[in-house]
């Protein structure tokens, strides 16, 4: 924790210079006190700062807060963020909030930040910009409010990220910041497709096209971009899920998400060219998986060689898309591939993406007669999604808890049993944030049904729609 650039601290959010000066170093993730702590105290008198910050247990002062040695980073942030709400050191410049939420959207679009941190940064922004009188801090707050909508939508919160985008659309159309609107307009593609609202998805995406092809004000660089958006929204969302129901509409998911990498190889941005590769390998996967590990493969391949680090985070996407193939094939041909268990995972880190490639290698250990890798892969996945709130993602456990079921029935019958109850309880009778009627009724059915011991071919089998 040696004192860094303003820009840089980015857990605790940004100070007025000189209020806060902190030294401590990290050692196995814990923290240790340097031997220049005495110097940085006596700088921290000299330049006026009104807090140090420092490892050790001495007393608190007016001047000085001491966080004990050997605390953990996240010890440390929860002590200092209280100490300083306590203090009133958490007023944030607008300046340094605008270049803030730069850094946290590239941040949560590549899951390099958990989703609380994220809204806790997202909290104090909105607060520096809605507190501030300059016009350009408005700006500032849409963006802010459309972030928020972002966590909503990837905790599984669509109702609640549908609003906030709503609003930031319609003041977009208003005072015309053209990347702005079109990036409120997808996120509300991507909600309405969560709540399985996929017609209005679908129309809301294609008018969204056609605004930026007729009436678009800007540079060719920003409609480039706009259109990259729109298509991979349309593609990827409503067009894809609604391919899954009605399979003559492959080609036309699978043709807006390759003409989203085109805009993004026209703009030679590495990060959204990964990005739009794995979104075509997940198009394969769960409309023509008999394609998947080639299109993963090759997909693999050619993010490796672009530059940087930002597209590297992708290829944790194809790890679940290309075990997302191996599955959609195994439930269409009882057969999966024979190597699939060498098939790297999802990183950890990103908690949803690993436990739903869990659902599908457990599935794939089941049917390769691997019932305790199988029902290892089901306990971890089940448990995973099921430990989190949001509604969609405890659903998401649900069938993870119904596949598990399906696949252990005839080798684990009182493991089996334990699932599909399990699954049941998360099916529940009336599910506002799901559009469709009847969608949770089919989970429901499968789930009853297999517990009455009847042939899944006379049930509903919801999971070949299931983009999850």
């Amino acid at each position: 924790m040696e004192a860094q650039p303003l820009n840089n601290a980015v857990v605790l959010g940004e100070f007025q210079p000189l209020e806060l000066l902190a030294t401590g170093e990290l050692i196995n993730g814990r923290l240790a006190e340097p031997g220049t702590a005495e110097a940085k105290k006596d700088l921290a008198w000299k330049t006026g700062a009104r807090l140090f910050v420092s490892p050790g247990f001495g007393r608190a002062t007016d001047s000085c807060f001491y966080l004990p040695i050997g605390s953990s980073i996240p010890d440390c942030i929860n002590a200092l963020d209280a100490e300083l709400s306590r203090r009133g050191l958490t007023t944030l410049d607008y300046h340094r909030a605008t270049r803030g939420i730069g850094t946290l959207e590239k941040q949560l679009r590549e899951s390099q930040i958990s989703l609380d941190e994220a809204e806790a940064r997202l909290r104090r922004y909105e607060s520096a910009f809605r507190s501030s009188p300059h016009d350009a801090a408005r700006e500032g707050l849409k963006q802010c409010i459309l972030l928020l909508a972002a966590v909503a939508n990837h905790r599984g919160e669509p109702l609640e990220a549908l609003s906030a985008e709503e609003q930031v659309s319609l003041a977009e159309l208003a005072h015309g910041d053209p990347l702005l609107y079109t990036k409120a307009i997808a996120f509300q593609v991507v909600s309405l497709t969560d709540l399985r609202s996929l017609e209005k998805a679908e129309q809301l995406a294609r008018a969204l096209l056609t605004w930026i092809d007729q009436e678009f004000r800007g540079s060719q660089e920003t409609k480039i971009r706009c259109r990259m958006i729109a298509c991979g929204a349309l593609g990827g969302q409503p067009l894809l899920n609604l391919a899954l129901q009605a399979p003559e509409r492959t080609d036309e998911s699978l043709m807006f998400l390759q003409r989203a990498l085109e805009h993004a190889i026209e703009l030679n941005d590495p990060r959204e060219i990964g990005v739009d590769l794995a979104q075509v390998a997940l198009g394969h996967s769960l409309l023509k998986p008999e394609t998947s590990r080639e299109q993963c493969d090759l997909a693999e391949e050619r993010i490796r060689r672009l530059p940087g680090q930002s597209p590297l985070v992708s290829i944790q996407y194809l790890h679940r898309a290309r075990l997302l193939g191996a599955f959609r094939q195994l439930l269409t041909t009882a057969k999966g591939p024979p190597d699939f268990d060498s098939w790297p995972l999802p990183d950890s880190q990103i908690p949803w993406l690993h436990a739903s490639a869990l659902k599908y290698r457990g599935a794939l250990f089941a049917a390769a007669g691997q019932t305790k890798q199988a029902l290892h892969d089901f306990d971890r996945a089940y448990g995973l999604l099921e430990s989190v709130s949001p509604p969609l993602i405890r659903f998401i456990a649900a069938t993870a808890a119904l596949q598990a079921g399906e696949s252990l029935w005839k080798v684990r019958r009182k493991e089996a049993r334990e699932f599909l109850h399990k699954a049941k309880a998360g099916f529940p009778p009336f599910a506002p944030y799901f559009h469709e009627p009847g969608w949770v009724e089919k989970w429901r059915q499968r789930c009853d049904g297999l517990l009455l011991g009847k042939q899944t071919s006379q049930l509903p089998h919801p999971q070949r729609e299931f983009i999850y």
